[in-house]
């Protein structure tokens, strides 16, 4: 079985570089080496999990009222919203078949609505 080596890592010596630099080159280097190896930002599959998906395909109501917060605003399957979301929510789902709720998050699967009463032609 083989043996472990150990390994050293010491900081530059002041002066060593011709006085310039030192500890502060050292220190530039190995945060941009950070930096570079860091990921900005994934889920845990490894995927951007901030993605936003618009879908504009239905264009009606079946009731004209505003719906609760957390509501269900569509039902999976259906070509019309049940409700209309309130001012600064968004009618989304975690893909296009789910059930969608009102809410105030921006990510995932958004179900565009009209205002009420707005007839699409």
């Amino acid at each position: 079985m083989q043996e472990a080596l150990p390994v050293t890592f010491s900081l530059p010596r002041h002066g060593g570089n011709g006085g310039h630099g030192g500890y502060g080159r050292w220190l530039l280097v190995m945060l941009m080496l950070l930096g570079a190896l860091t990921p900005l930002h994934a889920s845990e599959d490894g995927r951007n999990s901030n993605k936003r998906y618009s879908d504009q395909s239905v264009h009606g109501y079946m009731t004209e009222r505003t719906c609760w917060w957390n509501e269900v605003c569509k039902e999976e399957f259906q070509n019309l919203f049940r409700c209309k979301c309130p001012q600064y929510s968004y009618c989304r789902s975690p893909g296009r078949y789910y059930n969608a709720y009102c809410s105030m998050t921006d990510t995932g699967y958004i179900w565009t609505q009209l205002a009420l009463g707005t007839v699409e032609r």
